[in-house]
């Protein structure tokens, strides 16, 4: 006898992240449902790569306006699903000043009430909801989920008030929440512009990559061991109700290091590098990494350090 397939409903796939989650459930024989805030035909570069990627991989991708009340209701009275991860949010600008605070609570915020009052009522296993390393703000030692979130960015700001609006939701509904606090993951169907893909397409055109002199340390993960801890999380949720994970690498690997690896990988000579030729962004901090330490006792995630992944991402980019 056949049994039936498990489905799941991920928000906000047109992004690296929510993809990536789309694709590999697709292919571990869950049934997939994919959200997009906009018509198919709207999209273009790397966001419509992604959909028609998806879309050969099989996966449902409906638009859902998770702004618009009532949308988010239908949704899921339509499909009703076993697990639901919501990675959708208003990120555009995130780094900067000039961030919509507004926009981010109506994206980010308000719609969590109709989802967590509409998943209950459809009995719904568990929810993920993608957080950011953001949320902690800017600290020399390594973040640990019970520290004190003081973020210094409009977005970090708004995503720890998702995140506590989702612990009080989760406790009114009593619905079993994940919160995966997200650091830096790279790979292949990441934004071209970014500094990683941006330095590979650069040198393998044997182009000189002008940047700053990138000795900010970072915790880069593999996308592929990002996914597979929420993989962990959607295993995790008879543990107890709320709890937050941090999905990291635990290392501060310096951008320097990082890139000088991947240029070694690509058999690229090194004066191609142009080190500190851009001044660092301003309010950008000197360190920023997590503790991984709960992931691996708890979840039993072990991802390996980003210097073991080069050569995968090095080649999986270098084919984007």
């Amino acid at each position: 006898m056949n049994r039936k397939k498990q489905k799941i409903i991920i928000t906000g796939v047109s992004s690296f992240i929510g993809s990536k989650l789309a694709i590999f459930f697709k292919k571990i024989n869950y049934e997939v449902i994919g959200t997009i805030s906009k018509e198919i035909n709207s999209y273009e570069g790397i966001r419509l790569k992604r959909i028609e990627l998806m879309q050969s991989k099989d996966v449902e991708i409906l638009k859902v306006d998770i702004e618009r009340n009532g949308n988010l209701k239908s949704l899921i009275n339509n499909n009703p699903p076993d697990f639901f991860i919501h990675h959708a949010a208003w990120t555009q600008n995130m780094n900067s000043s000039d961030f919509d605070s507004i926009k981010s609570i109506k994206v980010n915020v308000l719609p969590l009430r109709e989802l967590y009052q509409t998943l209950f009522e459809n009995s719904v296993k568990g929810i993920i909801i993608t957080g950011t390393n953001q949320e902690y703000g800017d600290q020399e030692s390594s973040c640990k989920e019970d520290d004190l979130c003081m973020p210094t960015t409009k977005y970090g700001l708004s995503k720890l008030a998702q995140i506590i609006t989702s612990y009080q939701l989760s406790m009114e509904y009593n619905l079993p929440t994940r919160i995966a606090r997200v650091f830096n993951p790279i790979g292949s169907l990441d934004n071209p512009q970014k500094l990683i893909p941006t330095m590979v397409k650069k040198i393998c055109s044997n182009q000189i990559m002008e940047m700053s002199d990138c000795n900010q340390k970072r915790d880069f993960i593999y996308i592929g061991d990002l996914i597979e801890g929420y993989n962990l999380l959607l295993k995790d949720f008879d543990r107890k109700l709320f709890d937050i994970f941090n999905l990291s690498s635990g290392e501060a690997i310096s951008v320097k290091d990082l890139i000088v690896g991947i240029c070694s990988k690509l058999e690229k000579d090194e004066d191609l590098l142009y080190f500190g030729a851009k001044k660092m962004r301003i309010g950008e901090p000197m360190v920023s990494y997590g503790c991984n330490k709960k992931a691996k006792e708890i979840l039993g995630w072990n991802p390996p350090s980003i210097m073991k992944r080069l050569e995968k991402i090095t080649s999986e980019i270098k084919n984007d």
